[in-house]
């Protein structure tokens, strides 16, 4: 297998001195020095609907998955298609642009020497779609070419195939056999096994990819900045918005759907106070640190405007939080309001003080944080008993493996689960000996339906474990 670029020239150069035998250039990131898919959805708008369409359309067939086999490229197609039919002004605009982006990206070194080929001779063939590829060729030479690309309408059936199955519908197996191969992808090992001439490389260039993030959502550093979007989403709103709502939504008074959404909007406004904390752990405290942990993706956000977003998000989810949890009444409102900005001001400049001190010492203030974070809202709305006490269980498991990664472990490696759930016991079961007598059967179901949250959680997690171990 050859696999520098000076073989390639070499090789095409040989090519066109033969009488037999194709050229068989892949396109994206080989003649094209990007990727077609990639410089489409970086150009379509509006961008905010365009990046959940993509992102839902990734997770459902995710779900798919599991149930039944996906081709590898239906997201993305099935993303394009979505597009392409209900927001048809980027295909327009699109046509319109498309070819001097290929002016502007085409591989230099590659199509100088393509022009000793004849055009009848240079086939390219592409895992690209023609719907965004052909506008790019369009006022080229490369036109006159054989052009091979997945056609998102006419025919999905292709979408399955592989490149040298596209080609021997057209091409001889002789003819192939005698071909020169160029390509950058691993994908493409079937056909430069079947070519005499194959040609495995990549270009020393930098690609653009489409990383469009929505800064301007609430929450959208620590989504897509301090964490990996799906993580974050997970512990959010799977853990810690569903902690809270075990607490709240067992007891009478808070048997309101005004107190509930107010009681969102609350976490929602502590969560993007803790953003603010978030980014300046980042950006500035993490230079305190020997080996700083920074998630590559939060390099996106440098010099947004993160925590003046964070602050002005929180103020309003505050705002609304107070005035649903309250009823409207002024002074109700003008209670809670005074003492949620207690809790946020609190919450802010602790977060402060731990940024600003060395690692090793941060760790009774991370304690401090956390007792805020899943404590602070029920000084507003007022939680079932057992609800403080999963509180209390989540913050001595988050303590715990704060300690155990200062300390030297792995914080993905910490049985995070199954220590809240032992936690929860212990509590739970200190609790009803100590309030015995008056335990009722309905504190008993509230605790049993929050102890199965927390079995739940272990088990998943051992599976899962046990499950990448097997793979």
């Amino acid at each position: 297998m050859l696999n520098h670029v000076d073989n390639a020239i070499n090789e095409l150069d040989l090519l066109s001195a033969r009488k037999s035998g194709y050229a068989l250039i892949d396109y994206d990131q080989t003649l094209l020095l990007g990727n077609s898919t990639d410089l489409f959805l970086i150009s379509a708008k509006p961008k905010v609907l365009i990046f959940f369409v993509v992102k839902l359309t990734i997770v459902w067939f995710k779900l798919c998955k599991v149930f039944f086999a996906v081709p590898p490229r239906a997201a993305e197609a099935s993303a394009l298609r979505f597009i392409i039919r209900f927001m048809p002004w980027n295909l327009r605009s699109w046509q319109r642009i498309a070819a001097p982006l290929l002016r502007e990206r085409e591989n230099p070194q590659l199509s100088k020497k393509l022009q000793s080929v004849p055009d009848d001779r240079i086939v390219i063939c592409s895992n690209g779609y023609e719907e965004v590829v052909l506008p790019m060729l369009e006022g080229s030479r490369w036109t006159r070419c054989q052009l091979s690309f997945v056609p998102l309408f006419r025919d999905r059936k292709v979408l399955t195939q592989s490149k040298i199955e596209r080609l021997e519908a057209t091409l001889s197996a002789d003819a192939i056999q005698k071909s020169v191969c160029v390509t950058d992808s691993e994908d493409d090992r079937d056909l430069l096994n079947a070519v005499d001439h194959p040609c495995l490389l990549t270009w020393d260039t930098e690609i653009e990819k489409y990383s469009y993030v929505p800064r301007f959502l609430p929450l959208s550093y620590t989504i897509f900045g301090k964490y990996p979007w799906r993580a974050a989403l997970k512990v959010i709103f799977l853990r810690d918005y569903t902690i809270m709502l075990l607490a709240l939504v067992f007891a009478a008074v808070n048997r309101d759907l005004a107190v509930m959404a107010g009681a969102t909007c609350l976490f929602l406004s502590l969560y993007s106070i803790y953003e603010t904390g978030y980014y300046d752990n980042d950006f500035h405290a993490a230079k305190l640190e020997d080996k700083p942990v920074v998630n590559k993706r939060a390099a996106r956000f440098s010099g947004s405007h993160v925590v003046a977003r964070a602050l002005l998000w929180c103020v309003i989810f505050g705002a609304a939080g107070c005035w649903l949890v309250s009823g409207a009444e002024p002074a109700k409102m003008l209670r809670s309001g005074t003492i949620w900005a207690v809790v946020l001001g609190v919450q802010y400049a602790t977060f402060k003080v731990y940024n600003l001190t060395r690692a090793e010492r941060r760790t009774a203030l991370y304690v401090y944080l956390q007792a805020i974070k899943y404590l602070g809202i029920y000084l507003i709305v007022t939680p079932v008993v057992q609800g403080l006490v999963l509180a209390l269980a989540q913050i001595v498991m988050m303590s715990s493996r704060y300690a155990n990664y200062r300390l030297g472990g792995r914080s993905e490696e910490f049985p995070s689960n199954q220590v809240r759930g032992n936690y929860f016991v212990l509590f739970s079961a200190i609790y009803c000996l100590y309030r015995a007598p008056d335990i009722s059967s309905y504190d008993l179901v509230v605790f049993f339906v929050m102890g199965g949250w927390c079995a739940f959680g272990g088990l998943s997690s051992y599976v899962w474990t046990k499950l990448k171990k097997a793979n």
